[in-house]
């Protein structure tokens, strides 16, 4: 689609040609929580229900059980600050606040205390006592497997973080390979990570199958369904990418603003100027403090002399809440360029 520059000085030109080859596609980082769960006499409390609400009230809550050794985990996470409320039946609902994710995983142990719904404290029975015990025998094996899950899921976090990316394809699919018998949330957090070492190691049929893989246990995880919709357009299907973003966003409204932004770089980058610019509009109906929608938006109406002041009204606005340092100065030196 070509661009009218009518009237804009040789800078602002440059400047812009320099701004249309940034089209980077957003890939949501999956971040994850995990822990254990005991009671005051440090022995594990199993079938505990782990509920984590953001802080800012966004999203939705999410829910995930403890197992029988009382040890959870949550991958798929927003990067915002969490409430955890651990709840079992015989148990005081026991609650931690502004908890962040992490890439490697943030671990959360929480300490329950036996008692009703008053508060008052009852003892565990020696029957109750004799049961845990029971179970942890039984488990043992899937406590080994947990073990080396984690050691391959923390082995290949740090060597995604040194850009070793196919060693830590190697290192995840080792987890995922001992998460058979872990639960739906579990395999989709290490799918979706051996995903995203995958993606980044140029393999992205197989990121995508991976992504597959992970929507099949967890179809309900909008992020999955982000990620496979970055995959997706990646690989030049962009039409399923819109349909993988537009799916994330019927399953969190709260995200709206991100995927119509997500849509709206789709467009852009396949240069559908006048599609990209309603999706990054609609981006910012639905969500005002989306800060990346309003500096594409201004990419975009910087190819019409006529839309140059609403293109303005953006960049500033992006100056205002904008965080990708990139993104600051190169807003920056256009709006320097537009009014000299």
């Amino acid at each position: 689609m070509r661009r009218q520059h009518c009237g804009l000085d040789l800078v602002l030109i440059i400047v812009f040609a320099s701004v249309l080859l940034l089209s980077p596609a957003v890939f949501a980082q999956t971040r994850g929580l995990y822990g254990q769960v005991t009671n005051n006499m440090g022995e594990p409390v199993p079938g505990v229900t782990i509920h984590l609400t953001q802080v800012s009230g966004k999203g939705g809550e999410l829910t995930v059980k403890a197992d029988k050794q009382g040890e959870w985990i949550y991958m798929g996470l927003a990067n915002v600050a969490y409430r955890i409320i651990a709840r079992a039946p015989g148990y005081q609902p026991s609650s931690k606040s502004n908890v962040g994710p992490s890439l490697e995983g943030t671990r959360v142990d929480i300490i329950m205390i036996p008692g009703d719904l008053n508060g008052q404290v009852i003892e565990s029975s020696a029957e109750t006592q004799k049961k845990v015990a029971v179970d942890a025998a039984k488990t043992k094996e899937l406590q080994q497997a947990s073990k080396e899950i984690r050691e391959a899921f923390s082995g290949g976090t740090e060597l995604v973080n040194q850009g070793k990316y196919q060693e830590a394809v190697t290192q995840f699919s080792l987890a995922v390979e001992k998460a058979a018998n872990m639960s739906p949330r579990v395999q989709a957090g290490l799918l979706a990570n051996l995903a995203d070492a995958q993606w980044k190691a140029g393999q992205k049929s197989e990121a995508l199958l991976s992504y597959d893989k992970a929507i099949a246990v967890e179809p309900n995880d909008p992020t999955l369904w982000v990620n496979r919709g970055t995959v997706l357009n990646d690989l030049g299907k962009t039409a399923e990418a819109q349909e993988s973003f537009k799916k994330a966003m019927e399953l969190n409204p709260g995200q709206k603003g991100q995927g119509f932004y997500n849509i709206g770089i789709i467009f852009l980058n396949a240069g559908q100027t006048k599609e990209a610019t309603a999706a990054f509009r609609q981006s910012i109906e639905v969500d005002s403090a989306y800060a990346e929608s309003y500096f594409e938006l201004a990419r975009c109406l910087l190819g019409d002399n006529a839309s140059i002041p609403e293109a303005i009204k953006n960049l500033e606005q992006y100056l205002k809440i904008g965080k990708d340092p990139q993104n600051l100065q190169t807003a920056k030196e256009i709006l320097s360029a537009i009014k000299k």
